[in-house]
């Protein structure tokens, strides 16, 4: 997995003992220092890293050695490692390869080994249930339909929509297919169409359900071995830093329940609908004695949004003695009505406004999550904006600043370079604009989960009486198993560490809003219970 400069004297990968891991191994890896200094272009060969930083003293070790083959010449390594640091140093990206990457390498590993156990009968009575909850569908599709057809046949499907119900009518305007040019049956038509007849919606269903068993039951249960899935962690996948899971990707694993209704009995006689809640994380368990412990940085993104814009309604929001729903908060202010007014629907039109506004998502595609006009939800972006000015104000300083610098950088200084923010191409324009506003937030986002992993991971170490494992990471949010006589005191140096951005962001930067963190423990991943604060 990893090109390395130097280990430890514990070359052996089966060390589970994390504390000892950590205080070991010391490892320099050139694939990620030149990743941090191009993290659009990662790259996959020693030629790879000769390309991009060319020594004359370095043998071409050839396109077929990957990196993780045997690498021939240690000191040509070391003549490449040489040039790439001081080319870290004079982008000040030194400190976050050593103090963050660098110490995070132990942790992944050890949590590579480790996985996470899991219970297979809970994922067989999972697909048990989802293929039933499947054949009902397509039996109710069918009936409304009024024949049978293939559901996963677009032109079959296309035929009973358009041809045969004129569904197509209903609409002003219908999606065409990129290939061909024909009426598209895409998720977003059948949004579109599902108030007219009910088979879109059991098509939507239908879909929903077959993603959920093939990917998160039939998919998960390939990889089980020993009663443990075990993923891959991989720190150089995004360009925002932020860390991704494949083979199989955990990070992916819903955490909101599946809800199946199920309309009729097997004599298709019409009773009162009969709802299952599927959890998805169910079948993650922890072994005997101990318990899941889940750690989640509060609206992370946004409260980095609030530290870099400035603006004084937005801080204030957090800094507030009710701050533990901030999408309450900010609604009672943009509306200027009372929290205890402040409806679900509110509350929810309030968090997608702010997401949208962040990342510049523009008019259309917020008309389309509020199922509004697009007029009226540019209204609603620039009412809002007009609230917190200090929003809009930063964007244009953020944007203004890096066409002059051409790249952008996060908190500990990870930066992305930014060529086509000066481009005549007004779409790849905007499209870099919006990068760079969405590297800067998940970019220092990355910057502090990646830093809270090993800034825990090394208080648990430095504690002798704790044994907590760190098993998965998911970006904004970090999961532990803990001995269950040990839970009280590792939740509490949990939350003191990742709360404490000074020790995270390395005294690097002190932010304008607190970072709080919550707390679920469980045995079962999917049946986690929040702490109290």
């Amino acid at each position: 997995m990893y090109m390395c400069v130097c280990m430890c004297m514990y070359p052996c990968l089966f060390i589970l003992n994390l504390m000892i891991v950590i205080k070991q191994w010391c490892v320099h890896d050139i694939k990620i220092a030149a990743w941090l200094l191009n993290p659009e272009k990662v790259p996959e060969t020693l030629a790879d890293v000769k390309q991009i930083f060319p020594l004359d003293q370095v043998t071409d070790p050839g396109d077929a050695c990957k990196v993780s083959s045997k690498i021939s010449s240690l000191e040509n390594l070391e003549n490449f490692y040489s040039v790439i640091k001081d080319q870290l140093k004079e982008q000040n990206l030194f400190s976050l390869f050593i103090n963050v990457e660098v110490k995070l390498i132990p942790v992944l590993s050890v949590m590579e080994l480790r996985g996470i156990k899991v219970n297979k009968n809970t994922f067989l009575e999972e697909k048990k249930i989802l293929q039933e909850r499947i054949q009902q569908v397509e039996k109710e599709a069918y009936k409304v339909a009024g024949r049978k057809f293939s559901i996963n046949s677009h032109p079959q499907l296309r035929q009973v929509l358009f041809d045969e119900l004129k569904l197509d009518s209903k609409l002003q305007k219908i999606t065409l297919t990129t290939v061909n040019n024909l009426k598209s049956t895409c998720e977003a038509v059948l949004e579109a169409l599902k108030d007219y007849h009910p088979l879109p919606q059991l098509i939507l269903e239908y879909r929903h359900l077959v993603k959920v068993k093939s990917t998160y039951v039939d998919g998960l249960i390939t990889h089980i071995q020993n009663g443990l899935l075990c993923t891959t962690w991989d720190q150089t996948a995004a360009v925002t830093g932020r860390l991704s899971s494949a083979n199989p990707n955990l990070q992916a694993i819903p955490k909101l329940p599946v809800c199946l209704t199920k309309s009729e009995n097997q004599s298709g006689t019409a009773k009162r609908p009969e709802q299952k809640v599927l959890r998805i994380r169910d079948p993650f368990i922890s072994q005997e004695g101990w318990s899941l412990l889940a750690a989640d940085f509060q609206q992370i993104e946004l409260r980095i949004l609030a530290h870099f814009c400035h603006d004084e309604k937005l801080i204030n929001a957090f800094r507030g003695p009710n701050h533990s729903d901030i999408f309450i908060q900010l609604t009672s202010l943009w509306l200027k009505k009372p929290l205890e007014y402040i409806t679900s629907v509110e509350r929810e039109k309030t968090k997608r406004v702010v997401y949208s506004v962040m990342y510049g998502v523009g008019k259309v595609r917020l008309a389309s999550y509020l199922s509004i006009p697009e007029n009226e939800a540019g209204t609603v972006i620039e009412n809002f904006l007009n609230r917190f000015p200090g929003i809009k104000q930063f964007t244009k300083k953020c944007i203004t600043e890096c066409k002059k610098t051409g790249y952008v950088c996060s908190l500990l200084k990870r930066r992305r370079v930014l060529p086509h923010l000066n481009s005549m191409n007004h779409v790849l324009q905007m499209q870099a604009e919006r990068q760079a506003i969405n590297f800067l937030i998940q970019g220092s986002a990355a910057d502090i989960c990646k830093s809270a992993m090993v800034e825990v991971e090394n208080e648990i170490a430095a504690h002798t009486n704790l044994h907590a494992r760190l098993l998965v990471q998911l970006h904004d949010e970090l999961l532990w198993e803990v001995p269950d006589i040990e839970l009280e005191a590792t939740k509490c140096l949990v939350k003191k560490v990742m709360e404490d951005t000074g020790r995270l962001l390395n005294q690097q930067v002190i932010l304008e809003v607190p970072i709080t963190v919550s707390l679920s423990v469980g045995k079962t991943w999917g049946g986690m219970t929040s702490l109290p604060p």
